[in-house]
Protein backbone atom coordinates (compact mmCIF):
# COMPACT_ATOMS: atom_id res chain seq x y z
CA UNK A 1 0.00 0.00 0.00
CA UNK A 2 1.18 3.70 -0.79
CA UNK A 3 2.44 6.10 2.19
CA UNK A 4 -0.15 8.93 2.80
CA UNK A 5 2.45 11.47 1.24
CA UNK A 6 2.52 9.08 -1.87
CA UNK A 7 -1.33 9.96 -2.24
CA UNK A 8 -1.11 13.00 -4.47
CA UNK A 9 0.85 10.85 -7.77
CA UNK A 10 -0.77 13.19 -10.69
CA UNK A 11 0.16 17.32 -10.29
CA UNK A 12 -2.46 20.34 -10.71
CA UNK A 13 -0.43 21.83 -13.38
CA UNK A 14 1.15 19.85 -16.69
CA UNK A 15 4.48 20.38 -17.89
CA UNK A 16 3.04 23.21 -20.39
CA UNK A 17 3.77 20.47 -23.55
CA UNK A 18 0.37 20.81 -24.79
CA UNK A 19 -2.03 23.46 -24.77
CA UNK A 20 -3.93 24.47 -21.17
CA UNK A 21 -6.25 26.37 -19.12
CA UNK A 22 -4.50 25.71 -16.11
CA UNK A 23 -1.59 28.15 -17.68
CA UNK A 24 -3.94 30.59 -17.58
CA UNK A 25 -5.55 32.59 -14.10
CA UNK A 26 -6.91 29.81 -12.33
CA UNK A 27 -8.18 32.46 -9.74
CA UNK A 28 -10.09 33.38 -12.38
CA UNK A 29 -11.29 30.30 -13.46
CA UNK A 30 -12.65 29.43 -9.85
CA UNK A 31 -14.07 32.73 -9.43
CA UNK A 32 -16.14 32.43 -12.26
CA UNK A 33 -17.61 29.02 -10.99
CA UNK A 34 -18.09 30.31 -7.63
CA UNK A 35 -20.02 33.57 -8.44
CA UNK A 36 -22.22 30.83 -10.92
CA UNK A 37 -26.06 31.12 -10.19
CA UNK A 38 -25.74 26.98 -9.37
CA UNK A 39 -23.17 27.53 -6.64
CA UNK A 40 -24.33 27.52 -3.18
CA UNK A 41 -24.23 30.84 -1.32
CA UNK A 42 -22.71 28.92 1.47
CA UNK A 43 -19.41 28.86 0.55
CA UNK A 44 -19.00 32.24 -0.83
CA UNK A 45 -18.08 34.00 1.73
CA UNK A 46 -14.85 33.76 3.84
CA UNK A 47 -16.38 32.76 7.11
CA UNK A 48 -18.59 29.86 6.21
CA UNK A 49 -21.24 29.40 9.16
CA UNK A 50 -22.96 25.91 8.59
CA UNK A 51 -25.89 25.04 10.02
CA UNK A 52 -26.13 22.35 12.45
CA UNK A 53 -28.45 20.12 10.63
CA UNK A 54 -26.61 20.37 7.69
CA UNK A 55 -27.03 17.45 5.23
CA UNK A 56 -22.99 16.99 4.54
CA UNK A 57 -21.20 18.94 6.95
CA UNK A 58 -23.68 19.00 9.80
CA UNK A 59 -22.04 19.36 13.76
CA UNK A 60 -25.18 19.30 15.93
CA UNK A 61 -25.13 16.63 18.34
CA UNK A 62 -27.83 14.15 17.22
CA UNK A 63 -29.63 13.62 20.49
CA UNK A 64 -32.63 15.97 19.96
CA UNK A 65 -32.91 19.20 21.51
CA UNK A 66 -28.99 18.72 22.73
CA UNK A 67 -27.57 21.83 21.92
CA UNK A 68 -23.89 20.73 21.80
CA UNK A 69 -21.60 20.21 19.03
CA UNK A 70 -20.43 16.84 18.10
CA UNK A 71 -17.39 15.35 17.98
CA UNK A 72 -15.12 14.89 15.07
CA UNK A 73 -16.53 11.64 12.68
CA UNK A 74 -19.00 11.28 15.50
CA UNK A 75 -23.13 11.39 15.84
CA UNK A 76 -22.83 12.70 19.45
CA UNK A 77 -21.24 15.13 21.56
CA UNK A 78 -18.71 13.66 23.94
CA UNK A 79 -20.81 13.14 27.28
CA UNK A 80 -23.45 11.47 25.22
CA UNK A 81 -20.97 9.37 23.29
CA UNK A 82 -19.61 8.33 26.69
CA UNK A 83 -23.13 7.38 27.66
CA UNK A 84 -23.55 5.41 24.22
CA UNK A 85 -20.28 3.56 24.51
CA UNK A 86 -21.88 2.58 27.91
CA UNK A 87 -25.14 1.73 26.82
CA UNK A 88 -24.11 -0.49 24.26
CA UNK A 89 -21.94 -2.38 26.84
CA UNK A 90 -25.10 -2.67 28.44
CA UNK A 91 -27.04 -3.93 25.62
CA UNK A 92 -28.88 -1.53 25.21
CA UNK A 93 -30.83 -0.09 21.47
CA UNK A 94 -29.69 3.01 19.62
CA UNK A 95 -33.70 3.99 19.69
CA UNK A 96 -33.87 3.08 23.45
CA UNK A 97 -30.88 5.06 24.53
CA UNK A 98 -32.61 8.41 21.98
CA UNK A 99 -35.42 8.13 23.98
CA UNK A 100 -33.58 8.14 27.76
CA UNK A 101 -31.00 10.91 26.40
CA UNK A 102 -30.67 14.03 28.54
CA UNK A 103 -29.95 16.99 26.11
CA UNK A 104 -27.27 19.35 27.31
CA UNK A 105 -26.92 23.03 26.73
CA UNK A 106 -22.73 24.22 25.98
CA UNK A 107 -20.85 25.49 28.34
CA UNK A 108 -20.00 28.81 26.34
CA UNK A 109 -22.01 30.36 23.72
CA UNK A 110 -21.32 28.81 20.39
CA UNK A 111 -23.06 32.27 18.76
CA UNK A 112 -24.21 34.94 21.16
CA UNK A 113 -26.20 37.46 20.73
CA UNK A 114 -25.28 41.42 21.11
CA UNK A 115 -24.78 43.02 24.42
CA UNK A 116 -27.28 44.55 26.00
CA UNK A 117 -25.46 48.14 26.15
CA UNK A 118 -23.31 47.12 23.19
CA UNK A 119 -24.94 46.28 20.16
CA UNK A 120 -21.51 45.78 18.03
CA UNK A 121 -20.30 43.88 20.93
CA UNK A 122 -20.81 39.68 21.32
CA UNK A 123 -21.92 38.95 24.69
CA UNK A 124 -19.87 37.34 26.80
CA UNK A 125 -22.13 35.81 30.15
CA UNK A 126 -25.21 34.65 31.00
CA UNK A 127 -26.54 38.29 31.38
CA UNK A 128 -26.08 38.82 28.21
CA UNK A 129 -23.29 41.41 28.91
CA UNK A 130 -19.92 41.56 26.54
CA UNK A 131 -16.40 40.90 28.19
CA UNK A 132 -15.57 44.33 29.42
CA UNK A 133 -19.53 45.58 31.03
CA UNK A 134 -19.62 42.00 32.47
CA UNK A 135 -16.46 42.16 33.80
CA UNK A 136 -17.38 46.14 35.40
CA UNK A 137 -20.65 44.36 36.52
CA UNK A 138 -18.57 41.61 38.69
CA UNK A 139 -16.17 44.06 39.87
CA UNK A 140 -19.06 46.26 41.18
CA UNK A 141 -20.81 43.68 42.60
CA UNK A 142 -17.67 42.29 44.72
CA UNK A 143 -17.33 46.78 45.66
CA UNK A 144 -20.69 46.69 46.78
CA UNK A 145 -20.91 43.86 48.76
CA UNK A 146 -18.03 44.04 50.56
CA UNK A 147 -18.07 47.77 51.85
CA UNK A 148 -22.19 47.65 52.57
CA UNK A 149 -22.50 44.09 52.92
CA UNK A 150 -25.66 43.71 50.73
CA UNK A 151 -25.92 43.03 47.15
CA UNK A 152 -26.17 45.66 44.23
CA UNK A 153 -29.26 45.61 42.23
CA UNK A 154 -28.57 45.01 38.92
CA UNK A 155 -31.32 47.04 37.00
CA UNK A 156 -30.28 50.29 38.51
CA UNK A 157 -26.20 49.76 37.38
CA UNK A 158 -27.21 48.80 33.74
CA UNK A 159 -29.09 52.11 33.73
CA UNK A 160 -25.95 53.91 34.50
CA UNK A 161 -24.01 52.19 31.95
CA UNK A 162 -22.68 53.84 28.56
CA UNK A 163 -21.83 51.67 25.24
CA UNK A 164 -18.14 51.37 24.44
CA UNK A 165 -17.17 52.13 21.06
CA UNK A 166 -16.91 49.06 19.01
CA UNK A 167 -13.14 47.97 18.51
CA UNK A 168 -13.36 46.09 15.10
CA UNK A 169 -12.29 42.39 14.01
CA UNK A 170 -9.87 40.45 16.50
CA UNK A 171 -6.26 41.32 15.74
CA UNK A 172 -5.64 36.93 15.58
CA UNK A 173 -5.21 36.57 11.66
CA UNK A 174 -7.95 33.66 11.64
CA UNK A 175 -10.44 34.65 14.27
CA UNK A 176 -13.51 36.17 12.86
CA UNK A 177 -14.76 37.39 15.88
CA UNK A 178 -15.47 41.07 17.33
CA UNK A 179 -12.89 42.22 19.79
CA UNK A 180 -13.46 43.22 23.17
CA UNK A 181 -10.74 45.38 24.39
CA UNK A 182 -8.37 48.51 22.59
CA UNK A 183 -5.94 45.56 22.57
CA UNK A 184 -8.56 44.47 19.59
CA UNK A 185 -8.64 40.70 20.83
CA UNK A 186 -11.69 39.16 21.36
CA UNK A 187 -12.49 38.02 25.21
CA UNK A 188 -11.36 33.62 24.07
CA UNK A 189 -8.20 35.22 22.73
CA UNK A 190 -7.22 37.49 25.42
CA UNK A 191 -7.53 34.47 27.69
CA UNK A 192 -4.87 33.16 25.30
CA UNK A 193 -2.56 36.02 25.53
CA UNK A 194 -2.27 36.03 29.01
CA UNK A 195 -1.82 32.21 29.43
CA UNK A 196 1.12 32.48 26.78
CA UNK A 197 2.60 35.57 29.13
CA UNK A 198 1.70 38.56 27.28
CA UNK A 199 4.77 38.10 24.49
CA UNK A 200 5.27 41.64 23.62
CA UNK A 201 3.52 43.13 26.00
CA UNK A 202 0.97 44.90 25.00
CA UNK A 203 -1.27 46.53 27.16
CA UNK A 204 -4.36 49.69 27.22
CA UNK A 205 -3.38 52.63 28.89
CA UNK A 206 -4.06 53.39 32.43
CA UNK A 207 -7.64 53.87 33.26
CA UNK A 208 -8.62 53.62 29.25
CA UNK A 209 -11.90 53.19 30.63
CA UNK A 210 -12.78 56.52 31.30
CA UNK A 211 -10.68 57.78 28.99
CA UNK A 212 -12.89 56.39 26.40
CA UNK A 213 -15.98 57.88 28.07
CA UNK A 214 -14.88 61.33 28.81
CA UNK A 215 -12.72 62.06 25.51
CA UNK A 216 -14.22 59.59 23.22
CA UNK A 217 -11.01 58.94 21.13
CA UNK A 218 -8.87 55.79 20.39
CA UNK A 219 -7.17 54.19 23.86
CA UNK A 220 -3.16 54.11 23.37
CA UNK A 221 -1.28 50.84 23.43
CA UNK A 222 1.58 50.20 25.17
CA UNK A 223 3.81 47.63 23.76
CA UNK A 224 7.70 45.93 25.38
CA UNK A 225 8.00 44.82 21.94
CA UNK A 226 5.22 45.72 19.02
CA UNK A 227 6.31 43.16 16.43
CA UNK A 228 6.52 40.67 19.34
CA UNK A 229 2.35 41.23 19.89
CA UNK A 230 2.03 41.35 15.92
CA UNK A 231 3.79 38.01 15.55
CA UNK A 232 1.80 36.22 18.49
CA UNK A 233 -1.46 37.69 16.38
CA UNK A 234 0.06 36.07 13.32
CA UNK A 235 0.85 32.42 14.62
CA UNK A 236 -2.43 32.26 16.87
CA UNK A 237 -4.97 30.26 15.60
CA UNK A 238 -8.43 29.89 16.45
CA UNK A 239 -9.70 29.88 19.64
CA UNK A 240 -13.07 27.71 19.57
CA UNK A 241 -14.04 25.54 16.78
CA UNK A 242 -16.55 23.70 17.73
CA UNK A 243 -19.33 26.41 16.71
CA UNK A 244 -19.95 25.25 12.62
CA UNK A 245 -17.98 27.79 11.54
CA UNK A 246 -15.08 27.48 8.75
CA UNK A 247 -12.77 30.44 8.70
CA UNK A 248 -10.64 30.86 5.47
CA UNK A 249 -8.98 34.65 6.36
CA UNK A 250 -5.63 34.79 6.43
CA UNK A 251 -5.40 32.32 3.02
CA UNK A 252 -4.07 33.71 -0.21
CA UNK A 253 -6.45 34.09 -3.00
CA UNK A 254 -5.96 31.17 -5.13
CA UNK A 255 -6.17 28.27 -2.06
CA UNK A 256 -9.45 30.11 -0.63
CA UNK A 257 -11.05 29.71 -3.75
CA UNK A 258 -9.75 26.32 -4.22
CA UNK A 259 -11.47 25.39 -0.73
CA UNK A 260 -14.53 27.23 -1.30
CA UNK A 261 -15.06 24.88 -4.62
CA UNK A 262 -14.24 21.29 -3.13
CA UNK A 263 -16.43 22.00 -0.07
CA UNK A 264 -19.38 22.66 -2.30
CA UNK A 265 -18.35 19.99 -4.65
CA UNK A 266 -18.11 17.28 -1.66
CA UNK A 267 -21.49 18.14 -0.65
CA UNK A 268 -23.02 17.94 -3.53
CA UNK A 269 -21.39 14.60 -4.46
CA UNK A 270 -24.02 11.66 -3.89
CA UNK A 271 -20.73 9.18 -4.48
CA UNK A 272 -18.01 10.51 -2.10
CA UNK A 273 -18.73 8.74 1.15
CA UNK A 274 -15.74 10.20 3.10
CA UNK A 275 -17.41 12.09 5.70
CA UNK A 276 -15.34 15.73 6.45
CA UNK A 277 -15.63 16.88 9.65
CA UNK A 278 -15.76 21.26 9.93
CA UNK A 279 -12.81 20.76 12.29
CA UNK A 280 -10.43 18.30 9.86
CA UNK A 281 -11.76 21.22 7.20
CA UNK A 282 -10.58 23.66 9.44
CA UNK A 283 -6.77 21.94 10.51
CA UNK A 284 -6.13 21.80 6.48
CA UNK A 285 -6.81 25.44 6.42
CA UNK A 286 -4.42 25.78 9.23
CA UNK A 287 -2.30 24.37 7.96
CA UNK A 288 -2.43 26.32 4.30
CA UNK A 289 -1.88 29.27 6.26
CA UNK A 290 1.12 28.19 8.05
CA UNK A 291 2.92 27.19 4.67
CA UNK A 292 1.87 30.00 2.94
CA UNK A 293 0.48 28.19 -0.16
CA UNK A 294 -0.59 29.51 -2.93
CA UNK A 295 -2.55 26.36 -3.95
CA UNK A 296 -3.09 23.03 -2.49
CA UNK A 297 -0.92 21.37 -4.70
CA UNK A 298 1.81 23.70 -3.50
CA UNK A 299 1.53 22.52 0.32
CA UNK A 300 4.17 20.05 2.13
CA UNK A 301 2.07 17.13 2.72
CA UNK A 302 5.12 15.85 5.27
CA UNK A 303 4.28 18.57 7.57
CA UNK A 304 0.83 18.81 7.61
CA UNK A 305 -1.62 16.92 9.67
CA UNK A 306 -2.55 13.56 9.13
CA UNK A 307 -6.30 13.99 9.39
CA UNK A 308 -5.63 17.38 6.78
CA UNK A 309 -3.92 14.77 4.41
CA UNK A 310 -6.79 12.89 4.19
CA UNK A 311 -8.55 15.53 2.88
CA UNK A 312 -6.49 17.26 0.74
CA UNK A 313 -6.81 13.70 -1.16
CA UNK A 314 -10.33 14.59 -2.02
CA UNK A 315 -10.00 18.08 -2.47
CA UNK A 316 -7.13 17.50 -5.10
CA UNK A 317 -9.69 14.72 -6.77
CA UNK A 318 -12.39 17.95 -7.37
CA UNK A 319 -9.82 20.72 -8.89
CA UNK A 320 -8.12 18.06 -10.81
CA UNK A 321 -11.80 18.20 -13.20
CA UNK A 322 -11.73 21.28 -13.19
CA UNK A 323 -8.05 22.28 -14.20
CA UNK A 324 -7.85 19.51 -16.70
CA UNK A 325 -9.36 19.32 -19.90
CA UNK A 326 -10.03 16.07 -22.01
CA UNK A 327 -6.56 16.70 -23.92
CA UNK A 328 -4.95 17.45 -20.24
CA UNK A 329 -5.75 13.83 -19.11
CA UNK A 330 -4.75 12.28 -21.87
CA UNK A 331 -1.15 14.28 -21.55
CA UNK A 332 -1.34 13.09 -17.78
CA UNK A 333 -2.13 9.76 -17.99
CA UNK A 334 -6.00 9.47 -16.35
CA UNK A 335 -9.33 9.96 -17.75
CA UNK A 336 -12.04 11.92 -16.39
CA UNK A 337 -15.95 10.22 -16.72
CA UNK A 338 -16.98 13.46 -15.42
CA UNK A 339 -15.36 14.96 -19.03
CA UNK A 340 -17.79 12.87 -20.42
CA UNK A 341 -21.12 13.23 -18.70
CA UNK A 342 -20.37 9.62 -17.30
CA UNK A 343 -20.63 8.94 -13.14
CA UNK A 344 -20.52 5.22 -12.45
CA UNK A 345 -22.43 4.48 -9.29
CA UNK A 346 -20.60 4.36 -6.09
CA UNK A 347 -17.02 5.32 -8.27
CA UNK A 348 -14.75 8.31 -8.63
CA UNK A 349 -14.58 9.78 -11.65
CA UNK A 350 -10.67 9.44 -11.91
CA UNK A 351 -9.33 6.68 -13.73
CA UNK A 352 -5.58 6.20 -13.60
CA UNK A 353 -3.68 5.05 -16.39
CA UNK A 354 -0.04 5.77 -15.25
CA UNK A 355 0.49 1.61 -14.37
CA UNK A 356 0.74 1.76 -18.38
CA UNK A 357 4.51 2.72 -18.74
CA UNK A 358 4.20 2.72 -22.56
CA UNK A 359 3.13 6.21 -24.68
CA UNK A 360 1.31 3.99 -27.24
CA UNK A 361 -0.60 1.54 -25.05
CA UNK A 362 -1.50 4.23 -22.66
CA UNK A 363 -2.69 6.04 -25.49
CA UNK A 364 -4.65 3.64 -27.10
CA UNK A 365 -6.32 2.39 -24.07
CA UNK A 366 -7.11 6.09 -23.61
CA UNK A 367 -8.51 6.40 -27.09
CA UNK A 368 -10.70 2.88 -26.23
CA UNK A 369 -12.21 4.41 -23.33
CA UNK A 370 -13.27 8.17 -24.62
CA UNK A 371 -14.79 6.39 -27.67
CA UNK A 372 -16.93 4.45 -25.81
CA UNK A 373 -18.17 7.08 -23.05
CA UNK A 374 -19.35 9.16 -25.65
CA UNK A 375 -21.00 6.05 -27.57
CA UNK A 376 -21.92 3.65 -26.04
CA UNK A 377 -21.51 3.92 -21.81
CA UNK A 378 -21.74 1.21 -19.89
CA UNK A 379 -23.65 0.10 -16.75
CA UNK A 380 -20.90 -0.22 -14.32
CA UNK A 381 -16.95 0.89 -14.67
CA UNK A 382 -16.17 -2.99 -14.35
CA UNK A 383 -15.16 -2.81 -18.37
CA UNK A 384 -12.91 -0.20 -17.88
CA UNK A 385 -11.48 -2.10 -14.93
CA UNK A 386 -10.69 -5.19 -16.32
CA UNK A 387 -9.08 -3.47 -19.79
CA UNK A 388 -6.84 -1.29 -17.46
CA UNK A 389 -5.77 -4.08 -15.78
CA UNK A 390 -4.80 -6.08 -18.82
CA UNK A 391 -2.80 -3.76 -20.66
CA UNK A 392 -1.27 -2.76 -16.58
CA UNK A 393 -0.06 -6.59 -16.92
CA UNK A 394 0.60 -6.54 -20.81
CA UNK A 395 3.29 -3.24 -19.92
CA UNK A 396 4.51 -4.92 -17.50
CA UNK A 397 5.66 -7.51 -19.70
CA UNK A 398 6.96 -5.73 -21.99
CA UNK A 399 8.34 -3.66 -20.08
CA UNK A 400 10.78 -6.61 -18.32
CA UNK A 401 11.25 -8.78 -21.77
CA UNK A 402 10.71 -6.57 -24.84
CA UNK A 403 13.85 -4.76 -26.36
CA UNK A 404 13.74 -0.86 -25.25
CA UNK A 405 10.67 -1.98 -22.96
CA UNK A 406 8.83 -1.94 -25.57
CA UNK A 407 8.19 2.15 -25.71
CA UNK A 408 8.52 1.33 -29.59
CA UNK A 409 5.57 0.75 -31.45
CA UNK A 410 7.02 -0.24 -34.69
CA UNK A 411 8.65 -3.52 -33.57
CA UNK A 412 7.31 -4.69 -30.33
CA UNK A 413 3.40 -3.75 -30.10
CA UNK A 414 2.66 -7.23 -30.02
CA UNK A 415 4.46 -9.07 -26.57
CA UNK A 416 5.75 -11.88 -29.15
CA UNK A 417 6.77 -9.58 -32.09
CA UNK A 418 10.78 -9.29 -31.46
CA UNK A 419 10.56 -10.73 -28.27
CA UNK A 420 12.21 -14.18 -27.67
CA UNK A 421 9.54 -16.44 -26.34
CA UNK A 422 10.37 -19.58 -24.51
CA UNK A 423 9.15 -22.77 -26.16
CA UNK A 424 6.43 -24.65 -24.42
CA UNK A 425 7.80 -28.18 -23.94
CA UNK A 426 5.30 -31.20 -25.38
CA UNK A 427 2.81 -32.35 -22.83
CA UNK A 428 3.51 -35.52 -21.72
CA UNK A 429 0.65 -38.49 -22.75
CA UNK A 430 -1.42 -38.93 -19.39
CA UNK A 431 -1.11 -42.42 -17.51
CA UNK A 432 -3.03 -43.09 -14.84
CA UNK A 433 -0.15 -45.84 -13.67
CA UNK A 434 2.65 -44.09 -14.45
CA UNK A 435 5.19 -44.02 -11.76
CA UNK A 436 6.40 -40.71 -11.41
CA UNK A 437 3.52 -38.54 -13.24
CA UNK A 438 4.03 -34.69 -12.79
CA UNK A 439 1.80 -32.25 -11.02
CA UNK A 440 -0.93 -31.80 -13.51
CA UNK A 441 -0.95 -35.34 -14.23
CA UNK A 442 -0.89 -35.90 -10.13
CA UNK A 443 -4.11 -33.90 -9.72
CA UNK A 444 -6.09 -35.62 -12.90
CA UNK A 445 -5.21 -39.29 -11.48
CA UNK A 446 -6.07 -38.08 -8.32
CA UNK A 447 -9.23 -36.55 -9.54
CA UNK A 448 -10.23 -39.61 -11.72
CA UNK A 449 -9.57 -42.44 -8.65
CA UNK A 450 -11.93 -39.57 -6.31
CA UNK A 451 -14.78 -40.03 -9.25
CA UNK A 452 -14.44 -43.59 -9.71
CA UNK A 453 -14.75 -44.21 -5.83
CA UNK A 454 -17.58 -41.91 -5.57
CA UNK A 455 -19.52 -43.86 -8.61
CA UNK A 456 -18.69 -46.92 -6.99
CA UNK A 457 -20.65 -46.02 -3.79
CA UNK A 458 -23.60 -44.55 -5.41
CA UNK A 459 -24.15 -47.54 -7.49
CA UNK A 460 -22.85 -50.73 -6.52
CA UNK A 461 -20.76 -52.80 -9.40
CA UNK A 462 -22.45 -56.65 -10.14
CA UNK A 463 -18.77 -57.50 -10.86
CA UNK A 464 -15.35 -56.43 -9.99
CA UNK A 465 -13.91 -53.29 -11.30
CA UNK A 466 -10.50 -51.84 -11.47
CA UNK A 467 -11.05 -48.30 -10.74
CA UNK A 468 -6.96 -47.37 -10.81
CA UNK A 469 -6.35 -47.88 -7.13
CA UNK A 470 -3.38 -50.08 -6.07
Amino acid sequence: MKAMSDLQVLPLVTDGSVSTRTAGDRLELLTALITAPNFDPLFRTDVIKVPRDHPTYGWGCAVSGCQRAQGPARDFCKVHELEWVAAQKAGQSITEFHMAAVPLIPKSRIDPPPCVVCPDAPAWDARQLCYLHGSRWLRHHADVRGRKGMLPVYEEWLAKQVPFPHFGQCKVLPCPEQASSPLGLCHRHITHYERDRKPGGARPAANWARWIVTRNKPVPIEYADRSLFERWCRETGLANRANGQVSLLGLRPLVKAEIKWALFQHGNNPTEGMIWPLVWVQYLIDDCRDQRVDSLADIDQGNCRRLSRLLLFGMLNSLRQVYFTRDDTKEAGFIETDHFGVRFASCHSHIDLTPISQRWLRDLIWDMFANRLLTDPPKSRSPFDMSRRACAELSAYLEAQAPGGGHDPGTDRLPYGGVRRRPTPPRRAWSPYAETPPYEERRSRHRYEVHSVRHLQRRPPRAPVRVGLR
